[in-house]
């Protein structure tokens, strides 16, 4: 049980820092590739709406595979998302072929992320477990704006995509140390 938890912690606080690297800088880079700012909050708009959506496709996913692969399957999207950012060259795109990877991302993290932090906290010390999985991403989070600042100003914008995605893809590894969960999903309307 301890050894998940850590584990947790462990996923969400590098996952933290290789987010804090990119996030606030795409919307500069949006705008640098000559997107109005209307489209930036249309992105911004698409991929909370998103987030709903595919949040109900994660919770029926990690039914049928497994939370752990669920968690596994939002670096797909997550490469998707990358690997469009890396590859526009002028805003030609629509927006929404950003948003959608970009939320389906969000959702397969946060869903089975949640459910593993649940399960795996002891129940005995929730006030401790919560602050724990905030503040490590937190702390980690703290310098990765200006080191993402460094590396787009240094490198460009493609190399800071691409380092934050090994960062991602390192973070995968402490997935393996969580005990498997399929958690019964069952929607009434």
């Amino acid at each position: 049980m301890r050894k998940s938890i850590h584990a947790v912690y462990t996923v969400h606080a590098i996952n933290g820092f290789a987010s804090s690297l990119i996030g606030i800088f795409i919307p500069a880079y949006l705008l640098q590739l000559g997107y109005p700012v209307s489209q930036v909050l249309l992105f911004y708009l698409l991929f909370a709406l998103g987030i709903f959506l595919f949040f109900l496709l994660a919770s029926l996913v990690a039914s049928w595979i497994g939370l752990r692969w669920t968690l596994l399957l939002n670096f797909a999207a997550l490469a998707a998302y990358l690997v469009i950012l890396y590859g526009l060259h002028d805003a030609s795109t629509p927006v929404w072929i950003i948003a959608i990877p970009n939320s389906m991302y969000a959702a397969f993290y946060w869903f089975p992320l949640h459910v593993f932090f649940t399960t795996h906290a002891d129940d005995e010390k929730t006030g401790n477990n919560v602050a724990k999985l905030f503040a490590f991403p937190q702390l980690l989070s703290i310098p990765g704006p200006l080191i993402g600042a460094a590396i787009a100003v240094l490198g460009g914008f493609k190399l800071l995509f691409a380092i934050a995605a090994v960062i991602y893809l390192v973070s995968l590894v402490p997935i393996f140390f969580i005990p498997e969960i399929r958690p019964p999903t069952f929607f009434k309307f």
